[in-house]
């Protein structure tokens, strides 16, 4: 009876978190998914947080593009992937241990890596509502909306 509940148990968390046993498997720890938060404007900085919760963590997220878009979708600012395997460490402030850091090809954004991200914009730039867009080596793309 013990062996009965406890396939039955294993059978429903798979159906319920993957759907492993009917319908498409959905699987979360796929795709990288970075969220972007506490937008902000100090100095001379715009200044974003960074924070990796979900993909595969043996494969970090390879960031190769930050684009700054005013309201109607006209590019503002940018780093290109070449700025973003360059990027100063001083203007990544990391919270945890994972870390995110300039790779040899992108920005690279570990599983639980949190970080705040310094970027130099000019504050005339940004007046009214923008929009952040990160762009991970495999086309994947996220977006924020701020206002300053």
């Amino acid at each position: 009876m013990g062996a009965i509940l406890i396939c039955g148990r294993t059978l429903f968390t798979s159906q319920y978190f993957h759907g492993g046993v009917w319908g498409s498997l959905h699987n979360k720890s796929v795709r990288p998914k970075v969220e972007i938060s506490n937008i902000r404007y100090e100095g001379r900085d715009l200044i974003f947080q960074l924070y990796r919760v979900e993909g595969a963590d043996v494969y970090g997220s390879f960031l190769i593009k930050i684009e700054l878009l005013d309201p109607s979708g006209q590019l503002v600012e940018a780093l290109s992937q070449e700025e973003l395997s360059a990027y100063p460490l001083e203007d990544i402030k990391n919270h945890y241990i994972a870390r995110v850091k300039p790779g040899k090809h992108s920005l690279i954004i570990p599983l639980g890596a949190k970080a705040d991200f310094h970027m130099a914009v000019a504050k005339g730039a940004l007046q009214g509502p923008h929009t952040i867009r990160l762009t991970d080596i495999s086309g994947i793309q996220w977006e924020a909306d701020f206002s300053i």
